[in-house]
């Protein structure tokens, strides 16, 4: 059933028992929904309930007990909600309700509403979060926000099986500190075109293989894929400015990077004990600094050539680089570190020439 524009209110018993009705579309003219209006409606599957709504009576959706009549959302122009308008709708299991709602409604992952079973209410205007088969997780939202670990572990969701991640909404600005740390089963992430940041520690310790960050990106935060050791694969867009410290620290199985010319800065250690045989900056890189331990302890690394921009090298930045065989160090470099190259005990790695620009250089 479609209701026109030109009703302003749907009378009680309106559609009383009409076992047939399968959905129903209510007219942006339409304040008032009456008593048992769609009472009985058993196989109605959906309804949407416009803004102009102001009231809505008792019982009016009582026994909707189909299946598919799974959730509904109450505008925040409804101001009075009758009694037990929801009773006996035996598969409504989500109620979403605008932060700003006329009814004083709260969110919660287990109440009751008018009269419904337990159903869990969520605001339209933050993240909302759904499980399919206990391995995937959707998180989308309606306002820009902050995804926060908060946010879902009341639901079960941390230190669960799941296995793949989609953060879908067009309005996930960030992804917030330690919003996934630990959860070690995930293996897969899908990440929205809305991020911006990608908070500390974000993806700490998880099972992800592959990442690929979309062009919102900018920064990625300290220790936000550190300690993932099956991450083979990592795309950094070119809209990234700053990678954390530490942040692919410790991904044991990440063998290449390219790092894009629109970094201008990354983290100490911000690839340290990973698995990098070759390292690439591209274009005409902005990073000025190759930081402390920036890739101590990569024993897989054989060749870097450090960009032109960079006028530093960090104390221990190469340590322990047992592979490398060559560095090309630039003209532009003023001061290396202590011990910057120390244990680069590779039998190949038998000259390196350190530029007139270099003013500085530290011990061991």
């Amino acid at each position: 059933v479609t209701i026109g524009n030109s009703v302003e209110s749907i009378g009680s018993e309106a559609f009383d028992s009409c076992t047939a009705l399968t959905t129903v579309t209510i007219g942006d003219s339409v304040e008032s929904i009456g008593n048992k209006a769609f009472y009985g409606c058993s196989a109605l599957e959906s309804v949407t309930i416009p803004d102009s709504v102001e009231s809505i009576g008792d019982y009016a959706f009582k026994n909707c007990s189909n299946a598919s009549f799974t959730e509904v959302t109450i505008p925040s122009s409804v101001t009075t909600l009758g009694s037990n308008v929801f009773n006996g709708c035996t598969n409504l299991a989500t109620v979403y309700v605008s932060s700003t709602n006329g009814l004083s409604m709260t969110e919660s992952t287990s109440t009751t509403v008018s009269g419904s079973g337990t159903v869990a209410v969520y605001y339209t205007d933050s993240v909302v979060i759904t499980k399919t088969d206990d391995s995937v997780v959707n998180i989308q939202t309606d306002a820009t926000t902050t995804l926060v670990a908060s946010v879902y572990t009341n639901e079960s969701i941390a230190n669960s099986q799941i296995k793949s991640v989609v953060i879908n909404g067009t309005f996930i600005t960030s992804i917030g500190d330690y919003a996934f740390d630990f959860c070690g089963n995930v293996e897969s992430v899908t990440i929205g075109n809305s991020v911006e940041t990608i908070g500390i520690q974000a993806f700490n310790a998880t099972k992800l293989t592959t990442v690929t960050m979309p062009d919102s990106v900018t920064s990625i935060g300290d220790n936000a894929f550190s300690s993932c050791s099956a991450l083979t694969t990592v795309t950094i867009p070119d809209s990234v400015e700053s990678i954390g410290n530490y942040a692919f620290a410790g991904c044991s199985a990440l063998t290449t990077v390219t790092i894009p010319d629109s970094v201008v800065s990354i983290g100490s250690g911000v690839f340290a004990r990973s698995a990098l045989q070759s390292v690439t900056f591209a274009g005409t890189s902005q990073v000025a600094t190759i930081v402390d331990e920036a890739f101590n302890g990569c024993s897989a690394l054989t060749t870097v050539t450090i960009p032109n921009s960079v006028t530093s090298i960090g104390t221990s930045a190469f340590q322990g680089c047992t592979a490398m065989t060559s560095v090309t160090i630039p003209d532009s470099v003023e001061s290396i570190g202590n011990q910057a190259f120390k244990n680069c005990s590779n039998s190949s790695f038998t000259t390196i020439t350190i530029p007139s620009s270099v003013t500085s250089l530290g011990s061991n």
